[in-house]
């Protein structure tokens, strides 16, 4: 059984999509997928920070994507949402994780 970090995102867990989250667990029962909810996840930063705040985005999304790699899982979520802004972070993460290890090659 393939298993993966679940992240529900704000919308789905406690809001208006939670249909998205329902329609994600039933999928993966079916796919023979297991979901493990992360635990302490927060806001993934897409709103309101990724219109006004980029670092306060950037570091939400971090603090998720850090728990997810503690249980040595890809993370996945229903969300499209938090889907971009995880994506778009784990990107920046690396590119700038890569960029600082070339500037101090010699």
């Amino acid at each position: 059984m393939k298993q993966y970090t679940y992240y529900p995102g704000c919308s789905c867990a406690e809001g208006t999509e939670k249909a998205y989250s329902k329609s994600a667990l039933a999928v993966a029962r079916v796919l023979d997928v297991e979901l493990k909810e992360l635990e302490d996840w927060n806001c993934c930063g897409s709103s309101p920070y990724s219109s006004y705040d980029e670092l306060g985005m950037l570091s939400l999304a971090s603090r998720n994507l850090a728990l997810a790699e503690k249980k040595n899982l890809d993370i996945v979520t229903p969300c499209s949402s938090c889907y971009v802004i995880l994506s778009q972070t784990n990107a920046t993460l690396k590119n700038t994780l890569s960029l600082k290890l070339k500037s101090m090659r010699y």
